[in-house]
């Protein structure tokens, strides 16, 4: 688990527009074909005022928690890119035996109540692909590291999530639950990239990814679609009230 304090300086209206990173930016250059040039009709970007009430939060907590936690992993699952194929086979299995049991939202929140924190920021899906929300969006296709001739796709249906380890419980609605009966305002981290669901192109990094693509994300409307549905699932997690932000390249919402 990875936990991060988070203290927000005064903005501006001006830079409140401005919802991209500079092309030149690392990040940007290694995600950017998971990005939309054009942002889909649906999506609204926060107001002004709604950027003006994010900095006056001042003191909030970002948290990234997932099955890389069970591995140990530091800066999430990035390290997956680093990876064996035999490693990266056996950390796709990590889910099945995934049951913490120990995790209870009110007490968190109990926690960062206390504690003076007015915000929560929550990794609903890191890179690898595993939701930790009851997302309805299905794998069909995925990466078998360890195939008789080296890596290749294989037919799949699972969700990937939470909802298929042993704890079985929607993590990410508890902790808005939570969160909402203590007046905390919550951001919902989603990762765009996804390296689980093989529907999705790999990491610009990745030395194989011309194995598992047969087209470009980028205008790839079965793909869109698929990404677009698991931020819809996402959506039911949010309050009736909210407004959104852009942070690295990944849109987050942030619940008024």
């Amino acid at each position: 688990m990875s936990i991060f304090l988070m203290a927000s300086c005064p903005g501006n209206g001006e830079r409140a527009s401005q919802h991209r990173l500079p092309v030149t930016d690392s990040h940007y250059e290694r995600v950017k074909g998971y990005i939309e040039e054009v942002p889909v009709a649906d999506y609204h970007w926060a107001s002004s005022q709604a950027y003006d009430r994010f900095h006056d939060i001042k003191y909030g907590i970002r948290i990234h928690w997932g099955i890389y936690s069970i591995a140990g992993l530091k800066s999430e699952s990035w390290p997956y890119l680093g990876m064996s194929f035999r490693q990266r086979q056996e950390y796709n299995q990590l889910y099945r035996s995934w049951n913490p049991t120990g995790f209870h939202a009110n007490e968190w929140l109990d926690l960062f109540s206390e504690s003076g924190l007015k915000m929560l920021a929550f990794t609903t899906k890191h890179h690898e692909g595993f939701s930790m929300f009851d997302t309805k969006t299905r794998v069909r296709s995925r990466a078998n590291w360890e195939a008789a001739g080296g890596p290749a796709t294989e037919p799949c249906d699972l969700a990937y999530s939470i909802m298929e380890t042993p704890l079985r419980r929607d993590v990410t609605r508890e902790l808005c639950q939570a969160a909402q009966s203590r007046g905390l305002k919550i951001a919902l981290y989603f990762s765009h990239p996804d390296w689980y669901d093989a529907d999705f192109r790999p990491a610009s990094t990745e030395p194989r990814a011309a194995r598992f693509t047969t087209a470009g994300f980028t205008g790839s409307p079965g793909n869109i679609r698929r990404m677009h549905g698991g931020r819809a699932r996402l959506g039911e997690r949010r309050m009736p009230r909210r407004s959104s932000c852009c942070c690295k390249g990944k849109r987050t919402r942030l619940t008024q």
